[in-house]
């Protein structure tokens, strides 16, 4: 990230971000890509608002806001990707962003002064940047959240599934690295990734970090994840799926919307004359193929307001 950082100061922010993967313009464009922000659609537009972008990473999210907001506070903990995200900003023209290199879970702000936050791909990673209890770290920030936020500000959060069908197929965990970690009880997941750390090769015991002091990284259920959300003082708390994943929203499909979920189902499996047929019959069979489908979804959207 150095050498990004120098490159994009002399030659620009696109050409920097080619040094992450010289030999792949498919994502140095997925990390420049704008789609990434579509669901902004899904909350209030207010060009007064104050944003707060939480592991603003890139400043993909961050460029998008500013662009819509009157001020954008952009935290990352990592300081190589915050100056990328700040010389992106200031190359893109954009004066109204503040950059704090900062740990979330330590952040502090002053209460009721946001009017939106922004965690997309952050909350399941906060465990790993101090000690304690994976869910009480998680559940701290985001009463944090909530006490910064204006009476009618909003949440969102962007985030894996624990329960996706990619994992119950027995597809690599994409934070631990390893194989049915995140649908394993807590203690066995534990004791899978201390195994990991002790006997897999020291190029997986780099890329697994703190979590080698067990599995951290903790995501949750659709019920789990709305239930975190209205613990922590949230109201009017929503859910989407967002397909192809969280971060290319293709499509945002709401999931208290059945017959939102009907129609696309019948149009992804077209191809299944069973499936669809079933699906456009909306009985106790369809309503049962709809909710398995959205339980075992790759990621969710979570919105929600403070007051």
């Amino acid at each position: 990230m150095v050498k990004i950082v120098e490159v994009t100061k002399e030659e620009g922010w696109y050409t920097g971000l080619g040094l992450l993967t010289p030999s792949d313009e498919v994502q140095r464009d997925f990390v420049a890509d704008l789609i990434r922000a579509d669901f902004r659609f899904l909350l209030p537009q207010d060009p007064e608002a104050i944003v707060l972008d939480l592991g603003c990473g890139l400043g993909t999210l961050t460029q998008v806001f500013a662009a819509q907001s009157r001020l954008v506070m952009a935290v990352d903990l990592t300081w190589e990707r915050l100056r990328f995200a700040q010389l992106r900003l200031e190359q893109e023209g954009f004066h109204n962003v503040i950059f704090i290199h900062a740990d979330i879970t330590r952040f502090r702000l002053k209460p009721g002064c946001l009017s939106l936050a922004l965690l997309n791909g952050v909350l399941e990673w906060l465990p790993l940047s101090c000690s304690g209890g994976p869910n009480q770290i998680q559940a701290a920030v985001l009463a944090r959240v909530r006490e910064w936020l204006a009476p009618h500000g909003w949440i969102l959060i962007g985030i894996e599934n624990r329960y996706a069908r990619s994992q119950l197929k027995g597809q690599r965990d994409p934070h631990s690295g390893l194989r049915g970690t995140a649908i394993l009880p807590r203690s066995l997941a534990n004791g899978v990734v201390r195994a990991a750390a002790r006997w897999w090769p020291q190029g997986m015991k780099q890329r697994m970090g703190r979590q080698r002091e067990g599995y951290r990284t903790w995501t949750h259920s659709l019920p789990v994840y709305s239930r975190m959300l209205e613990q922590a003082g949230f109201r009017a708390v929503q859910a989407y799926i967002p397909i192809h994943s969280y971060n290319v929203p293709h499509t945002i499909l709401p999931v208290a919307s059945e017959p939102a979920l009907c129609w696309y189902l019948g149009d992804w499996w077209s191809g299944h004359s069973l499936r669809r047929r079933l699906i456009h019959t909306q009985g106790k069979i369809a309503r049962l193929l709809v909710w398995v489908w959205s339980r075992t979804a790759e990621d969710f959207f979570f919105i929600g307001r403070a007051g």
